[in-house]
């Protein structure tokens, strides 16, 4: 099946009115409603359609097997295009109108912080559940199953650290996402007893691409980290390669893999360190890769990528709490992830710590010249 079937299969108004009078007809118990806002189109929808593809499928093969004790999953997605006053209207749609049982797998901080702060939320008891965002903002009904930006950039800087790099120079857009990366980068720095080389403002579109990549070429430093989407990263790292080879290029795990090859030759994308927080998406010796992978292809054909596989273990976490107690409200849903505490899905695992976060897990890829990566 090609993509836009497969997400019309799940966004088409007539498929969405139809499916409760099935239901009962059917005289089969009432579906649980996951409802989903995210950026299926605009300058971040390479993230948001992997991740609704990912969540997407498990949810697909959930309902294959029977749905959660008997009931079937009737998954709602809705495109706010990356805005955060349309992921807000959304909300307000999927729990006021569509009923939804529970919001799940919101991208994009800007829209998390304004759904969480949002009157229709905070008028329900419905939960949050894994938002694609690593902003540390805790709230009880909100339930984080990805590291946060700190955890990603410790990681990297251990990394460096250990190969006796010291000199880290970091570009920064201003998106919401970029913004709380700088200040986590800037805090585990100083911690650290270290300063970045410099911080250069790279412009949302990237059209300042070229001056930044001189300046970071004038200042020559051992790494630079950019904090960025997917297409300015892409900008930055070709104007880079041409002044300056050498120079190590990270960036977080809002950047998609998949995307950065279609954008740069194999030459320039050799060597981009990019960061993840969950398994190497390819690596089908891990369980639950191989798992993902199975089931991505008897669906689609295409490239499984980091956010398709976060999407995928996102669902598995929801569907697995949801079948120790299907009520869908947030102090049940609580109760049953916490006996899910330390549960091991076949390499990636649920480990509650502050915040309710879930999920720590955080490493890099080195991508690599012949379109494999390096972990």
């Amino acid at each position: 099946m090609d993509r836009r079937r497969f997400l019309f299969s799940t966004t088409a108004p007539l498929l969405l009115s139809s499916l409760p009078s099935v239901a009962r007809a059917a005289n089969v118990p009432p579906p649980i409603i996951v409802g989903q806002t995210c950026a299926l189109s605009g300058p971040t929808q390479d993230i948001g359609r992997d991740y609704f593809t990912g969540a997407k499928l498990c949810f697909d093969a959930t309902n294959a097997a029977g749905g959660i004790n008997g009931r079937p999953v009737k998954f709602l997605s809705l495109d706010d295009g990356g805005d955060a006053a349309r992921a807000e209207a959304n909300a307000e749609k999927l729990l006021d109108s569509e009923r939804a049982d529970v919001l799940f797998g919101l991208t994009g901080d800007a829209s998390v912080a304004r759904v969480i702060k949002s009157k229709a939320f905070s008028r329900s008891d419905r939960a949050l559940f894994a938002p694609m965002s690593g902003m540390d903002v805790g709230h009880e009904r909100v339930f984080y199953l990805r590291a946060t930006y700190g955890e990603e950039l410790a990681m990297i800087l251990t990394q460096f650290h250990g190969i006796g790099m010291k000199s880290v120079m970091i570009a920064h857009t201003q998106s919401e996402t970029s913004r709380a990366g700088l200040d986590a980068a800037q805090a585990l720095l100083k911690a650290r007893n270290l300063q970045p080389a410099a911080l250069v403002p790279l412009a949302d579109d990237a059209r300042n691409a070229a001056s930044v990549a001189a300046e970071v070429a004038r200042r020559a430093p051992q790494a630079l980290v950019v904090l960025a989407d997917t297409i300015p990263m892409a900008m930055l790292t070709r104007e880079m390669r041409a002044r300056n080879p050498g120079v190590f290029i990270c960036a977080l795990s809002n950047v998609n893999q998949v995307v950065l090859r279609q954008l740069l030759p194999p030459e320039v994308v050799s060597g981009v360190v990019v960061s993840r927080v969950v398994p190497e998406p390819n690596k089908t010796t891990t369980p639950v890769v191989r798992e993902f992978v199975k089931t991505l292809e008897r669906y689609l054909d295409e490239a499984p990528s980091a956010s398709s596989l976060e999407g995928y273990l996102s669902a598995r976490a929801l569907v697995a709490t949801l079948k120790k107690n299907s009520d869908p409200r947030a102090t049940t849903l609580a109760a049953s992830l916490r006996s899910l505490d330390g549960f091991d899905f076949g390499g990636w695992q649920l480990s509650a710590r502050e915040h309710n976060r879930w999920s720590h897990y955080a490493d890099t890829s080195v991508m690599s010249k012949n379109g494999g990566t390096l972990s």
